[in-house]
């Protein structure tokens, strides 16, 4: 059934992409993805009839999901996979089909880029970051393999098309000097930037007294202009994928003071650093829905500039790293263990980073190999008020949970 599915899905999507001829945007990169679609959504929807992915749907299954407007999965039921088919038809030949699609282009194994470009031809590409130690590294010979196969859409554009890239990644860079492109844009705090960020300050809100880090302000450069623009998140991943916005909204007629307005309305996904009042009245921090090296060691450096009592971090594993996992899981050990004074460790993949931490802490320090009621049960019995809490790590083990716990 699953074969006959993707057939029947993949020659759906293309048919409605050679009838309807809309503007592709492929979004990929090690971390940024979903974010950087949400916020280039914000910003393109002002002016523009524009359709996005709705959650994580960049594979197989998403990429054309998306483009013929169906919005869930369905499972092994038939009879909801044939309704939905029909009624992406009539969305399909209606007039409200979008003049543009931002998709997620999902590559975690060998060839997956090759089966989503026989589906959609984009018109900009946009390649968020590319960490030294990327995630699904286990399914590829080596990094190189895993960047080359990332890379394919952005060898696929024709001299009109677009290129956009964060500059502050040598490996991006370097890619687009490899390439004959004329459009070839970047963002980024990179002096060389075509987009360059600036004067990144943090804002907070008193709850409770509690002082809650809750939005974000920065200034851009393009062209001469600057401009200030504000979000109601935080984390330097939303930063940049707001920067990106920004660019990808000059291309398609959109100034950038009214993408700087429009991005007051940006919201990130849920799970995906978001700060909340807490039970005990804790600065919670949720960074649970992911985890990659490159996402953590870039939060890490945003908790250094909240200020609170106490820092007690929940660390899990950062899964699909291969042959990088020792080394990803040790760094996470040697900076959470000045950072944090209370930390638990979840995943077998943490145990090098526990024992880290445990030769340098003798208390405080907790490791569990999988997760366990009792992690928000330890995290409560040491938190009190304006402590903050951190939680973060792969999907696959799951600390939502815990964030459910800790929740108000």
């Amino acid at each position: 059934m699953k074969k006959i599915l993707l057939y029947t899905l993949q020659k759906l999507a293309k048919f409605a992409i050679k009838l309807k001829k809309p503007e592709i945007i492929a979004i990929l990169g090690s971390v940024g993805k979903t974010n950087t679609k949400e916020a280039v959504f914000t910003v393109l929807k002002i002016k523009h009839k524009v359709h996005k992915s709705p959650k994580s749907f960049n594979n197989e299954f998403g990429v054309p999901l998306t483009i013929l407007g169906i919005n869930s999965t369905y499972g092994k039921n038939i009879f909801l996979w044939i309704f939905y088919i029909i009624k992406s038809l009539f969305f399909i030949f209606s007039s409200n089909y979008p003049k543009i699609i931002v998709l997620e282009f999902g590559i975690s194994h060998k060839n997956d880029a090759d089966y989503l470009l026989k589906i959609v031809q984009p018109k900009v590409v946009v390649f968020t970051a590319f960490s030294d130690m990327p995630v699904h590294s286990e399914n590829f010979k080596d990094k190189d393999e895993l960047f080359l196969e990332k890379s394919k859409a952005v060898f696929t554009l024709k001299d009109d098309d677009v290129f956009i890239f964060n500059a502050d990644y040598k490996s991006l860079v370097q890619l687009a000097k490899n390439i004959k492109l004329t459009k070839k844009y970047s963002f980024g705090f990179s002096k060389n930037a075509d987009l360059i960020i600036e004067d990144v300050r943090l804002g907070f809100e008193n709850i409770k007294g509690v002082l809650l880090p809750e939005k974000t302000s920065f200034k851009v450069n393009f062209k001469g202009s600057v401009v200030p623009v504000r979000i109601k998140e935080i984390g330097i991943g939303n930063v940049y994928a707001s920067a990106c916005a920004l660019f990808v909204g000059s291309l398609y007629g959109v100034n950038l003071v009214e993408a700087s307005s429009a991005l007051g309305e940006f919201q990130s996904e849920k799970g995906r650093i978001k700060s909340f009042l807490g039970k005990n009245d804790i600065i919670l921090i949720d960074d649970s829905y992911n985890s990659s090296p490159i996402a953590l060691f870039s939060a890490f450096d945003l908790l250094e500039k909240i200020p609170s009592k106490r820092k007690i971090g929940v660390l899990g594993s950062m899964l699909e790293l291969g042959r990088y996992s020792h080394e990803a899981h040790k760094k996470m050990g040697e900076l959470a263990s000045s950072l944090f004074d209370v930390l638990i460790f979840v995943g077998k993949e943490t145990k090098v980073a526990f024992d880290i931490v445990k030769k340098r802490k003798k208390e405080n320090v907790f490791y569990f190999d999988k997760y366990s009621n009792e992690i928000s049960k330890i995290v409560l019995a040491n938190a009190e008020k304006g402590d903050l809490v951190f939680v973060k790590g792969s999907r696959g083990i799951a600390l939502d949970k815990v964030v459910k716990d800790l929740l108000l």
